[in-house]
């Protein structure tokens, strides 16, 4: 299983939950549909698959060292969700 941290995070809708911020996905290896690690409005967290959930509006990641395009950076982990130390 890989879990990977989402940064920047993703404003997304939950079927029948509402809004939240997409954290991480997780990634159970091949022919297993990849799980979402949302944080709702609510406080709670939810994890699911992706007919679940949405983008709950247009997302542009902010252009980074001057270039015009944005990146969005996936940072992969080995265990629990922690903050990454600078390097």
């Amino acid at each position: 299983m890989t879990v990977t941290r989402l940064k920047p995070t993703l404003p997304v809708s939950v079927k029948g939950l509402g809004n939240g911020t997409a954290v991480a996905v997780l990634d159970n290896g091949p022919g297993a549909p990849l799980l979402w690690i949302v944080a709702l409005g609510t406080g709670q967290f939810w994890s699911g698959p992706n007919e679940n959930l949405k983008l709950a509006q247009k997302f542009c990641p902010r252009p980074s060292g001057g270039s015009a395009r944005g990146t969005l950076r996936l940072v992969s982990t080995d265990g629990p969700l922690a903050p990454r130390s600078p390097a």
